[in-house]
């Protein structure tokens, strides 16, 4: 699943600092700063997303990461605190963590075991911030989602996609770590509900980012999950509609999960080149999430024999 991966204001790092700054120097200015604490957040995600150099991220944002869990202690309501909390473990886990085990996969098992289990750890804690956010908006939301799913998620607005995405998102990446998780796998029409509650509220939000989701999860499905090609390539159309086919993750998602699924290596291959042929610069709010899908095209067209039999 492409993360990918998300849309945030510019605050470097520098900015991040001097939030958790004013936050720890004393109860009456955490109490003023935290009333706006995700908005910085909001701000300071958007310094990575428009990044060119993905190592910078993967070696900064693990402290971000760590700064983020502690202001959610201290603002365990904080609905959009807790949505930046989702997003960010998420992306973590996606472009680095599992991207990594991918990666050592064949020449050290263990290695990339050890990588997938702590991916699966990574996504279940952004699936709980989630939660604990959607939570914090509708009280008993998550009894509710075991209970009655559909009234629960009948509850939620259009204020909550990115919510219900990133819920969504991190808790199917989960599943995906191990389909043999049979806890987990009976989640999936949960997961389902969710992002069709998100699609029906606005499935424009974020230039695609929800059908881009679709297109794996529909393909994954199918044959046996509820999952349907058909409607995974109507996914990806959509997708690149309204992403304008500027999105080289949407390319990547489509080849993995479309072009493996039916073998066809032309296709394959020929989306790998479309999504390598997006100038990164060109879209500085998709920079990262590009360079990052980018560098996924080359070393999946270097591992073909991996995908195709």
């Amino acid at each position: 699943m492409s993360e990918n991966s998300g849309r945030f204001v510019r605050l470097g790092l520098p900015g991040i600092v001097l939030a958790a700054g004013v936050l720890l120097a004393g109860c009456s200015l955490r109490t003023m700063a935290m009333k706006n604490v995700s908005g910085v957040f909001d701000s300071a995600m958007e310094a990575y997303t428009t990044e060119s150099d993905p190592e910078l991220v993967r070696e900064s944002l693990p402290a971000t990461l760590m700064m983020i869990k502690a202001l959610v202690v201290n603002s365990p309501d904080n609905a959009g605190l807790l949505t930046t909390a989702a997003s960010a473990y998420t992306l973590y886990a996606h472009a680095f963590v599992m991207e990594e085990a991918d990666r050592v996969g064949a020449t050290d098992v263990d290695r990339a075991r050890t990588l997938r289990s702590r991916g699966k750890a990574l996504y279940l804690r952004a699936r709980d911030y989630g939660l604990q956010g959607l939570e914090s908006k509708y009280p008993g939301f998550r009894t509710g989602l075991n209970d009655a799913p559909d009234r629960t998620l009948q509850q939620t607005t259009t204020g909550d996609v990115p919510l219900l995405y990133w819920t969504a998102a991190a808790w199917a990446s989960a599943l995906s770590v191990n389909a043999q998780d049979y806890a987990l796998l009976a989640d999936l029409p949960v997961i389902r509900k969710m992002i069709h509650r998100a699609l029906d509220l606005d499935e424009a939000w974020g230039e695609g980012r929800l059908h881009e989701f679709m297109i794996s999860f529909e393909a994954g499905g199918a044959g046996g999950a509820g999952g349907s090609l058909e409607q995974a390539e109507q996914h990806f159309q959509r997708a690149l509609e309204l992403n304008h086919g500027h999105s080289a993750g949407t390319y990547v998602t489509a080849a993995e999960a479309l072009a493996v699924k039916t073998q066809d290596k032309g296709r394959f291959q020929s989306l790998l080149k479309k999504a390598l042929a997006i100038d990164a610069d060109r879209y500085p709010d998709m920079r990262l999430a590009n360079v990052l899908a980018q560098q996924r095209a080359r070393w999946l067209l270097n591992h073909l024999d991996a995908y195709f039999y």
